[in-house]
């Protein structure tokens, strides 16, 4: 077991675990009596089973997590959920720990046809940045949102500090508008989904192709 924090607090739990799952999926994860649902971020080969996660101020089970150490007791169920890749040309959407089944996707080897939206508050909250910019390249832009609602063209935004994008998630989505073929995949906060999701059919895009995974 690793347990690495690899922003403050935030964590990257990796566990010794053969599983069956498809990159997408989600696990339960028991620690001190309680559980919460997780997506996984490793993919199906990988000698480890990795877990992202939040340690949350009066959390049930991530203060818990965060103090496990190799040769510590965690339970963890069998994978489940529906948030896999249909093989369709996709954009993803993603903020927070929203990255994990996307990283899942990544390390898996599925980078064709996709265009990968992450958005964050703070440069540290773009977790795995090296390695989804090696996979994706172009395909991938981080959005840093600024402090203010002062919407800036890619144009304006064409040397942001890190090569990151300065603006928010919905700020790109409207500039590259409804594209047709494509499915879209968001996973985050409620709020986020919510939103994003009532912008994405607002701007045209059909309400069957959206494909969402919230994290409470």
């Amino acid at each position: 077991m690793a347990n690495s924090e690899i922003a403050p607090r935030v964590r990257y739990l990796e566990i010794e675990l053969e599983l069956d799952f498809v990159p997408g999926q989600c696990v339960t994860i028991s620690a001190g009596g309680d559980s919460r649902h997780y997506s996984i971020a490793s993919a199906p080969k990988a000698p480890q089973l990795g877990v992202l996660y939040d340690v949350l101020d009066g959390g049930r089970v991530t203060p818990r997590m965060a103090k496990m150490l190799p040769g510590d007791r965690i339970e963890v169920s069998e994978a489940f959920g529906s948030f896999v890749h249909d093989g369709r040309p996709s954009i993803w959407l993603a903020t927070g720990t929203g990255i994990a089944p996307f990283a899942s996707m990544i390390r898996s080897g599925i980078n064709r046809d996709v265009t990968l939206i992450h958005g964050a508050r703070s440069v540290d909250r773009f977790y795995f940045i090296d390695e989804l910019r090696s996979s994706l390249g172009g395909s991938y832009t981080p959005c840093l949102k600024p402090a203010h609602d002062r919407v800036r063209s890619l144009e304006e935004a064409s040397s942001p500090p890190h090569g990151v994008y300065s603006g928010s998630l919905s700020t790109v989505l409207r500039q590259i508008g409804p594209t047709p073929g494509r499915s879209y995949f968001l996973c985050g906060s409620s709020r986020m989904v919510v939103d994003m999701r009532d912008l994405l059919v607002e701007i045209g895009v059909p309400f069957d192709t959206i494909v969402s995974e919230i994290y409470l």
